[in-house]
């Protein structure tokens, strides 16, 4: 568990982000020139010089006699003999841009002069629009909740707790990737399931909350897990977790967390929070409802999504909010997308 404190809170705490950080955020531009975060990842293995800069967005408008586009409601002025490339990255003319194209500059920024396009790279559609900044962040204002990157100020997306409503939907249409109609061997969260079963004494009684569509469940059972108990907010993931596992239906309900009875449906000695806290507001108050001594097994992720009103940049972050509740055997760290440097933290302990 080393390195440095940090914790994004709904969607980004800023005392989780410091000046001369190199970020990369997605979002959509305001009409007023400000940028709204929906994901905000922390750039730890980059090469970028320190003054590097990317923008990445829908070409409102274009200009090829003035040499100026318009993206992310700013202008941006092109300087003569820029590099212009198309996603295959041969080389183009500027005037093969045009409006309604996704486009990334790379460049450089200074305060004096502003941002210096130097490359441009034409982006293939991909059926919504994609807006990205990364660069280093200038300046921060924590009473604001914003930062700045490349002179454009990032405005904290706010995020509260979705309803049953929003995750009946996110089960029955898959989830991203179809993940949530996958086997367990062939999801992408299988080397996490297969970490929290390492963990998992072989005498243990295992209650999993937030089972979601019942695929650590299959993999449990296939393991001969003692699991007796599994929880979801969602009654269409619970009708898929026991479609998944019909020799095991009846261990599967439907219940809320904040419901204290919850955690008396069954007698166990080991429970299984995965991908769950960070869609919960008070999870510390979930957690202190779990009997003491009870071995805790917990994953998070490094990465915002919609639903998640936290997310952890850095291990010790999850060390300095989960400490009061949980003695603390360990963190781990997963690379769950290597090229979006998306991470699922694991930890274990006994509540205290």
């Amino acid at each position: 568990m080393k390195g440095e404190l940090q914790m994004i809170d709904s969607n980004f705490g800023l005392g989780g982000l410091k000046v001369g950080k190199r970020v990369k955020v997605k979002g959509s531009p305001n009409e007023d020139g400000t940028f709204q975060a929906i994901e905000i990842n922390l750039k730890t293995d980059t090469k970028a010089s320190v003054d590097e800069i990317s923008i990445e967005g829908l070409i409102q408008s274009i200009d090829h006699e003035k040499k100026t586009l318009r993206l992310l409601n700013r202008e941006v002025t092109l300087p003569d003999g820029i590099e212009v490339k198309d996603s295959q990255s041969n080389t183009i003319d500027l005037k093969d841009l045009k409006a309604g194209d996704t486009a990334k500059l790379k460049g450089k920024y200074s305060e004096d002069a502003g941002f210096m396009p130097e490359k441009i790279k034409k982006k293939e559609i991909k059926g919504f629009n994609i807006e990205e900044l990364q660069g280093i962040i200038n300046k921060i204002d924590s009473e604001k909740k914003t930062f700045e990157l490349a002179g454009i100020t990032v405005r904290e997306a706010l995020v509260s707790e979705k309803s049953e409503v929003f995750y009946n939907r996110v089960y029955s249409t898959g989830g991203s990737n179809k993940e949530y109609f996958k086997e367990p061997e062939d999801s992408i969260y299988y080397p996490v399931w297969s970490k929290i079963i390492d963990w998992i004494r072989k005498d243990a009684i295992v209650a999993d909350f937030g089972c979601g569509p019942g695929q650590f469940a299959k993999l449990a059972f296939k393991k001969n897990i003692n699991y007796v108990l599994g929880v979801d907010f969602s009654d269409e993931a619970i009708e898929m977790a026991q479609e998944l596992n019909p020799e095991h239906k009846n261990v599967f309900i439907v219940g809320n967390l904040y419901n204290k009875d919850i955690f008396c449906k069954a007698n166990f000695d080991t429970a299984i929070f995965s991908e769950v806290l960070e869609h919960i507001e008070d999870d510390l108050g979930v957690l202190s409802s779990i009997k003491r001594g009870t071995h805790i097994i917990i994953t998070l992720p490094s990465f915002a999504s919609e639903g998640h009103v936290r997310y952890f940049v850095e291990e010790n972050a999850i060390l300095d909010r989960y400490k009061t509740v949980i003695d603390i055997k360990e963190i781990f760290a997963h690379l769950l997308k290597a090229e979006k440097s998306a991470k699922i933290y694991l930890m274990h302990g006994f509540r205290k």
